[in-house]
């Protein structure tokens, strides 16, 4: 039997991304006229999202022949006629010279660590651990480096005083292989900070880079503060040197795609202790990327979201996540301080 693929097509074939949740920008796949599956399809958004789900990816991911799910009845194949086995290429890796040309060390800050080491956040270790690099503009490059040491490639954005500039005609996150304009470029991400983690370390998941790294900065002070991150992160009392922060680069949660590049990138946390750290009102998509770990990879998850009294005290909203929390908790006990300061100085 011939397969016939092809997207949708018409006034109406865009749809919501199952991905982005963007509206009117997913197109999704057709098999002889029949869907495959909602999540298989291609997103415009390429810098943004950029989900790219082939009905082979799809079948591969699911350990089923195209064929099975193509919609009609199943017909034997003579030899010469059967399909070939889907290919899964292997990932694209950015060379490593690119990686240390943007490290600190070659072109200094950037705009986001400039403003927190200002207000005293900063470990000089830690953003090295990550490997952060910096942009022609002084944009933070988060680079994803795999297990192996290799660079997948590096989300590029832009900051001003702490926070992602945002607006019209600015895009909110760029990627490193498409400013270099690399042809057929497999990009396969990894968790944003996998490289930091040991054998027997904890992980802790979170979805922004720039939590991941703040958090981690925090901790290395090893105050009380650190101990209650690290308690509020894990449910209990963990050595704090054991304990790593990873990002998973993407709203949504861990693994909300459903497809082969985003289930693959899980089987880096087998074998660890793994705590999901949801931003506000994301709970639900992160119930749905622990039941994938637990399916494809066996992973046993425990969420740990913001507590109700914790939102509150805080007046924190939706999309909020830990380092706002411990973001308003650090400056609360610097106000606190300095008032002490100026009743002893009074007294």
């Amino acid at each position: 039997m011939v397969l016939a693929i092809s997207l949708e097509k018409g006034a109406k074939a865009k749809v919501e991304c199952p991905y982005c949740h963007r509206p009117k920008v997913f197109r999704r796949y057709l098999v002889n006229g029949n869907l495959v599956h909602d999540t298989v399809g291609i997103c415009d958004r390429k810098d943004n999202c950029g989900v790219s789900l082939t009905p082979s990816q799809y079948a591969l991911s699911i350990g089923r022949r195209l064929s099975d799910i193509a919609g009609e009845p199943i017909k034997p194949l003579i030899p010469k006629e059967r399909e070939p086995l889907a290919v899964v290429l292997p990932p694209s890796i950015i060379d490593k010279k690119i990686v240390t040309a943007t490290s600190i060390d070659v072109r200094g800050c950037c705009n986001l660590r400039n403003y927190f080491y200002s207000i005293v956040i900063g470990d000089e270790n830690i953003w090295k651990e990550y490997q952060i690099g910096v942009g022609k503009e002084y944009e933070t490059i988060f680079w994803q480096i795999d297990v192996d040491g290799n660079a997948r490639s590096g989300k590029i954005i832009q900051y001003k005083d702490g926070k992602r500039i945002k607006g019209e005609g600015v895009q909110a996150a760029r990627w490193v292989h498409n400013e270099m304009k690399l042809k057929d470029f497999n990009l396969e991400q990894v968790f944003f900070g996998i490289n930091r983690v040991k054998p027997k370390d904890v992980v802790v998941i979170v979805e922004s880079e720039k939590t991941a790294i703040l958090l981690s900065c925090m901790m290395s002070q090893k105050d009380e503060l650190a101990y209650e991150i690290c308690k509020a992160m894990t449910g209990g009392h963990h050595d704090l040197s054991t304990v790593k922060i990873v990002s998973s680069g993407f709203s949504g949660g861990v693994a909300s795609e459903l497809h082969h590049k985003a289930i693959t990138k899980n089987k880096d946390l087998i074998g660890h202790e793994v705590y999901l750290c949801p931003d506000i009102s994301q709970e639900a998509n992160w119930d749905a990327a622990a039941d994938l770990m637990a399916k494809y990879f066996s992973i046993q998850s425990e969420m740990i979201p913001i507590s109700p009294e914790n939102i509150q005290k805080y007046d924190l909203q939706k999309g909020d996540d830990l380092f706002d929390l411990f973001w308003k908790v650090w400056n609360e006990r610097i106000s606190n301080r300095q008032k002490e300061k100026e009743l002893c100085k009074s007294s």
